[in-house]
């Protein structure tokens, strides 16, 4: 009898770090069962996306852009709703009359003559505001809208945590942005226009 009662008791000590064991074991994450190739078939490829140009940042996700006002100097204002339609072009600068700056906004002004694209320059400088009719005269800028607003880059900073100055979003037809360049330099404004027309052109194929 003793024995019987022995062996029950060595029986049970020996299963509860067995049941333990188990429990710990069902917390674990499964391997989800890998998928076999039967003879003769061939396993799919996956096909690699290659974006281009090089210097632009595309998201895989299409991220809403904020809402915005654009304070003009003749003292219009323009929504994000208005300009809604066709694809904008938004360039950020901390300088007006900066060599960069003259030949961005050079490009923009011709971009926006053409009516297939809104164009904005945007110095982050709100004292810079007083000096947007002197360097639109010095350029014979007439389309492109140029505003100084700080807020305006805090907001898109926001939603672009590496955005920087100078930088350049691109916005398709519906309000979401689609390009930005994170890193743009003086020496780059030759490159930048060329490679700012191929988004444009292939956003025009996507949207």
């Amino acid at each position: 009898m003793d024995f019987l009662r022995s062996l029950v008791l060595i029986m049970m000590l020996i299963s509860i770090p067995l049941n333990s064991y188990a429990d710990w074991y069902i917390l674990l994450p499964k391997r989800k069962p890998e998928k076999k190739v039967q003879p003769g078939q061939k396993m799919p490829k996956i096909p690699l996306k290659k974006v281009k140009p090089k210097p632009y940042k595309v998201e895989i996700r299409r991220i809403l852009a904020p809402n915005f006002v654009l304070h003009t100097w003749s003292g219009k204002k323009v929504s994000k709703s208005q300009l809604e339609g066709k694809p904008t072009v938004l360039v950020f600068v901390d300088d007006l009359f900066s060599p960069l700056s003259e030949k961005l906004a050079s490009f923009l002004d011709k971009l926006a003559s053409e009516g297939k694209v809104n164009a904005v320059l945007v110095d982050v400088k709100d004292s810079d505001f007083v000096l947007i009719p002197n360097f639109k005269r010095v350029l014979g800028a007439k389309k492109v809208i140029i505003t100084a607003d700080s807020y305006l880059f805090k907001v898109f900073k926001e939603r672009l945590k590496k955005l920087s100055i100078p930088s350049i979003v691109v916005i398709d037809r519906f309000g979401f942005i689609r390009f930005f360049a994170e890193k743009v330099n003086s020496k780059s404004g030759n490159a930048l226009e060329k490679e700012l027309a191929e988004v444009l052109n292939s956003l025009k194929k996507k949207t």
